[in-house]
């Protein structure tokens, strides 16, 4: 009796279905993949409960012909392949035709669909793969698919989702993600009825980061695009003094599809060594361009995952890419006088508490009417409570009965003193109730996030919109971030005067509108460390009595002995001993002979892997503790002489930004932040 059989027509689906749907995030991949194929110029997600109760996609594209919709249905179904040759130059986000038939094997789905061409759309819905409904309908030009009930036939999938708010969270995430790469496209997210995220769709990436990170990560990027070997490279890397704890905000593209990839991300954070402290990471947005016959989408179900046909030339544009992007962008810290930002109050109150506990309501009978307010798209009148103070953590407030109350223990207090500093008006209905206008003595101390430039965004309820939940302008904020001005590294030390010296580590200079602070060991360190990196090892190397023999593997070997020059900048004279062996004669004064295989073998392991900085990391920790030792202490007294000499290599070398261990050599304090702290402006 025979064993081998075949499987039931549900069974087999639901095997199928595991392989790209997993989550509710999952599905929400696939729809909006295949609304971005469809030409949609706006596309709009909303779900409920994390997506596992209800999920909807909606798109403006080009729609379904109606003897089409019953075949996209079916297993590998697609208008994206249809042959074998196709698969070797995909260039588009879906092909498998395995979407809609895994997703409507395991949940409710119904489809409204109409092309632009046609009077009347259709309706088709489809429970579990059984076909329920098929009939005309009517529906705007576009596609819009409905999914209800996720796993409700498969109970043992079921129960490994996570929690709704973790479901919810990543749905976010993919959203997110693909709306970074497609900034011509407008991406809403609505989840559980609230409006979470809102693209402009201008064609703007910057305004699509911005409307999705905020102002303040927006503004500590630098614009990559750079060209090589036919492939290229674009997007947007962090400041290095804008580096993150972890890798969670770097975001890799191929053609546009966002992939883990380990070979960009080994290439972003070589590009960034010894440009950021030890621990830190780069944040990113970078897409990478590249003839569709060159990568594999092909090998990983949910197509998270490429093959590269030669992962040489990619390493090298993401890691050129990002020097190039370094040297020529913006890479100053510049400093700041402020005062630092004081925590947002936790506490919310309705108007009529806030009225009830503090005796507004007949103040706002009283008000100037000259004073009242009106939001911008609100469409209706925040009137002002008087000249009440508002409460945040060090102040406190008058009640009806005119004791002075603090806000955070509801004890009496002091009154403030009469002539505290305001200076402008904020809405802040999110913290205090709807239809309210509080003046504040610094206006970011409750709303910190928040643009400014006038009151924020108001949405149809009246409450305020934070940069976090939506977006207040992002396309004349992104430009503004564009146009900002700022010399390149080439000129960042040009034009300098030199004015003294602050508790005999910081230099001072002076230049136009800026005043610029060098801290005098850092960045003699990086002088020296840079001079030790570019091969001027000839001091720094001894012959030796016995000559080292080094045995190899056949990579390393063979890579060592087309690159017998790059030994020798590191300050190893090398030469074939044949047998998949090296013999070095010379090497650096410090290093052991017991230390000598080791640090050769490592340099020819990088050489073996195409990297581009071959120094091992023995001889790198070396480099740090000469150029440590050698350089200008801070505190150590220096002429005047010497500290302009610091100045004119910096100027000559023009990479000194950071010290080797990533801390910022100068900072900067424009014209404007001093007078800032005089009342000039």
């Amino acid at each position: 009796m025979g064993i081998i059989h075949v499987l039931d027509k549900s069974v087999a689906e639901l095997i199928a279905a595991g392989e790209v749907v997993e989550r509710p995030s999952s599905a929400i991949k696939e729809l909006v993949e295949n609304a971005i194929d469809a030409g949609a110029t706006a596309i709009t997600v909303e779900i409920q409960k994390g997506g596992m109760s209800f999920m909807r996609v909606t798109d403006n594209g080009c729609g379904f012909y109606p003897e089409d919709v019953k075949n996209a249905f079916l297993r590998h179904a697609t208008s994206k392949v249809r042959s074998a040759g196709d698969l070797d130059a995909i260039s588009t986000m879906g092909f498998r035709g395995e979407a809609l038939a895994s997703i409507s094997a395991v949940a409710r789905v119904e489809l409204l669909s109409r092309r632009e061409d046609a009077v009347e759309g259709i309706r088709y819905a489809i429970d579990a793969s059984e076909e329920v409904a098929y009939e005309a309908a009517g529906c705007p030009v576009g596609t819009t698919i409905v999914v209800r009930d996720l796993f409700y036939n498969t109970p043992a999938r079921l129960k490994f989702l996570k929690k709704d708010v973790s479901e919810a969270n990543a749905v976010a995430g993919i959203v997110e993600k693909i709306a970074l790469v497609y900034p011509e496209i407008s991406f809403r997210l609505i989840r559980d009825g609230e409006e979470k995220l809102h693209t402009p769709g201008d064609g703007q990436q910057l305004s699509a980061i911005y409307a999705i990170f905020g102002r303040e990560f927006a503004a500590g990027l630098l614009p990559v695009d750079y060209t090589m070997n036919g492939f290229s490279l674009k997007g947007f890397v962090s400041k290095p003094h804008k580096a993150r704890a972890n890798r969670s905000m770097q975001n890799f593209y191929v053609n546009r599809r966002y992939v883990k990839s380990r070979t960009c991300a080994v290439a972003l954070e070589e590009g960034f060594k010894h440009s950021m402290m030890v621990g830190r990471f780069p944040a990113c947005v970078l897409d990478v361009h590249l003839p569709p016959h060159s990568v594999d989408v092909n090998v990983h179900p949910a197509k998270i995952e490429v093959r590269f046909e030669n992962e040489k030339p990619i390493f090298d544009l993401v890691y050129f890419g990002v020097k190039n992007a370094l040297q020529a962008g913006d890479i100053t810290v510049e400093g700041s006088l402020e005062k630092p930002r004081q925590k947002p109050v936790q506490q919310r109150m309705s108007a009529e508490e806030f009225r009830s506990a503090f005796g507004g309501e007949e103040k706002e009978k009283t008000a100037d009417p000259a004073l009242m307010h009106t939001a911008a798209g609100a469409g209706s009148t925040r009137e002002k409570v008087g000249q009440q103070q508002p409460p945040f953590p060090g102040r406190a407030l008058e009640d009806s009965s005119g004791k002075w109350l603090s806000f955070d223990t509801g004890i009496p207090s002091q009154k403030p003193a009469d002539n505290l500093p305001f200076e402008k008006k904020v809405y802040s209905p999110d913290l205090w109730g709807k239809n309210l206008s509080l003046d504040v003595e610094v206006e970011d101390a409750l709303l910190p996030n928040r643009q400014k430039g006038g009151p924020e965004e108001m949405d149809a309820a009246g409450a305020a919109i934070l940069p976090d939940q939506a977006i207040a302008s992002p396309a004349a904020t992104a430009q503004s971030l564009e146009q900002q001005e700022f010399l390149p590294p080439s000129q960042a030390y040009e034009d300098l005067a030199y004015l003294g010296e602050l508790f005999h580590t910081y230099i001072l200079f002076e230049g136009k509108a800026r005043l610029v602070l060098v801290d005098k060991h850092a960045a003699h360190e990086r002088i020296l460390y840079n001079q030790l990196k570019a091969g001027k090892t000839e001091q720094f190397m001894q012959n030796l009595l016995s000559p080292v023999a080094v045995l190899l593997s056949q990579e390393e070997y063979s890579a060592a002995l087309e690159h017998l020059d790059v030994l020798l900048e590191c300050g190893f004279e090398a030469e074939d001993f044949g047998g998949g062996s090296l013999l070095v004669r010379s090497a650096p004064m410090w290093l052991e002979n017991a230390q000598i295989e080791e640090t050769v073998n490592e340099i020819c392991g990088y050489l073996s892997q195409g990297k581009q900085d071959v120094s091992p990391e023995h001889l790198d920790w070396l480099y740090h503790n000469i150029s440590c030792r050698a350089a200008v202490k801070g505190g150590d007294r220096s002429t005047p002489e010497e500290l302009q000499e610091i100045l004119r290599l910096m100027r000559e070398d023009g990479t000194v930004f950071h010290c080797p261990h990533g801390r910022p050599v100068a900072v900067i304090l424009t014209k404007k932040e001093i007078e800032k702290q005089f009342g000039r402006i």
